[in-house]
C-alpha cells in the first residue's frame, strides 16, 4: 500500500532560526499567514491541522528570537496565532495527542511568549485551557506553571 505524500506546510520553510532579523513587520505578516494556513487546512483535515499547529509552535520561537518587539505588534500577532493553534490542538480534531505533544506545545508557546514579551498573557490562556476536566497532560502543564487543576 502506498502512502499519500506528506503535506508540505508553506509556513515551515519561512520559520527558520533568526529568519526575520530585527524587522517586525515581515514577521507579523508571516505569523498571520501561518495561522491562516493552519485554519484553512483545519476545515478539510483537522488532524493534519493539529500536527501543523504543533509544528508552528515549535518553529515560531527560534524564528522570532531577534525580532524587535517594542511596538507590541509581534506579540499581538503571536498571541492570536497561539490562540488559534491551542484551540485546534485542545479540541483534539482527530489528532492523537500525547503528553509529550502537549508539553512540547506548552514549552514552545511559552518560549514564543517570552520572545514576544507577553508571558503573562500566554500563561493566562494556558491556565484557561487546563482548567477543564482532570488529565495527565493538564496536570503536567499545570505543574510547569505552578498551578493546580480541578479534579
Amino acid at each position: 500500500m502506498t502512502r499519500p505524500p506528506a503535506y508540505k506546510w508553506a509556513f515551515a520553510a519561512r520559520f527558520r532560526r533568526h529568519a526575520f532579523g530585527w524587522r517586525s513587520q515581515p514577521a507579523v505578516q508571516r505569523v498571520r499567514d501561518a495561522a491562516a494556513e493552519i485554519q484553512k487546512v483545519a476545515k478539510k483535515d483537522p488532524a493534519l491541522a493539529a500536527a501543523g499547529a504543533v509544528l508552528f509552535l515549535e518553529k515560531v520561537s527560534p524564528a522570532l528570537e531577534q525580532v524587535d518587539s517594542s511596538s507590541g505588534a509581534i506579540g499581538t500577532a503571536v498571541n492570536h496565532a497561539i490562540e488559534t493553534c491551542a484551540t485546534i490542538i485542545a479540541e483534539g480534531y482527530g489528532y492523537e495527542i500525547t503528553g509529550l505533544d502537549v508539553l512540547a506545545a506548552c514549552s514552545s508557546t511559552l518560549d514564543a511568549a517570552r520572545n514576544g514579551g507577553s508571558v503573562d498573557e500566554a500563561e493566562g490562556r494556558i491556565r484557561v485551557l487546563v482548567a477543564g476536566p482532570r488529565s495527565t497532560a493538564k496536570d503536567r502543564i499545570a505543574a510547569s506553571l505552578g498551578t493546580r487543576t480541578n479534579s
